[in-house]
């Protein structure tokens, strides 16, 4: 006998969750929540979606449970921007590299990072001019990339950040390309966006 199905919204149109997730994800997410429970589906184009919402559920979806599951198709289709790392890799090499970054992640170090993030943002604050407008965007990539940058490999970034910052911003857009239902087939096409 099948497991009962998750509850979850019928859209009237193949695409209205897309939609609404692009436009308001926290949105669309939270109402899911609040009227469907801890446990919710929802459709977009053919494909079935679940928001697993309760820090027990996750837990037995995380960790009790993860050698069942499996990577999402956007972090599956990911590997052509960020390769077999720690984010996109599953069962021995996702361990693997999970064993050799958690050094980097003890809370002596945690502490480091929490004492750096405060310096440098302090030095954004003190640098910026009361009244003057900024581009928010790039100011907190500067302060991003100067973080991860000493945090990490011990390097000051900021001296690339002009660079750097716009080869991240293409990548973040291209997670939305990804994350497309139709991604399989853009990716092989000669597109400006999939060039980059």
């Amino acid at each position: 006998m099948p497991l009962p199905l998750a509850p979850g919204p019928k859209p009237r149109l193949p695409w209205t969750n897309l939609l609404r997730l692009r436009s308001d994800a926290l949105g669309f997410l939270s109402e899911l929540h609040g009227t469907y429970g801890d446990v919710a589906r929802y459709k977009m184009g053919p494909r079935h979606f679940h928001l697993v919402n309760h820090p027990d559920l996750n837990r037995e979806v995380l960790v009790v449970q993860e050698k069942k599951v499996r990577k999402g198709i956007g972090l599956q289709r990911s590997k052509v921007l960020l390769g077999e790392g720690l984010l996109t890799s599953e069962g021995e090499a996702h361990l693997q590299h999970r064993r050799m970054m958690q050094p980097a992640f003890h809370h002596k170090k945690i502490a480091t990072y929490a004492d750096l993030m405060v310096r440098h943002t302090v030095d954004l604050r003190d640098r910026l001019k009361v009244g003057a407008a900024l581009d928010l965007n790039a100011e907190m990539t500067a302060l991003t990339l100067a973080i991860v940058g000493e945090a990490l490999f011990g390097a000051d970034l900021r001296t690339e950040t002009g660079e750097l910052g716009e080869a991240l911003t293409t990548v973040i857009g291209s997670f939305n390309a990804l994350t497309n239902p139709l991604a399989g087939i853009m990716l092989r096409l000669p597109l400006p966006s999939t060039r980059r």
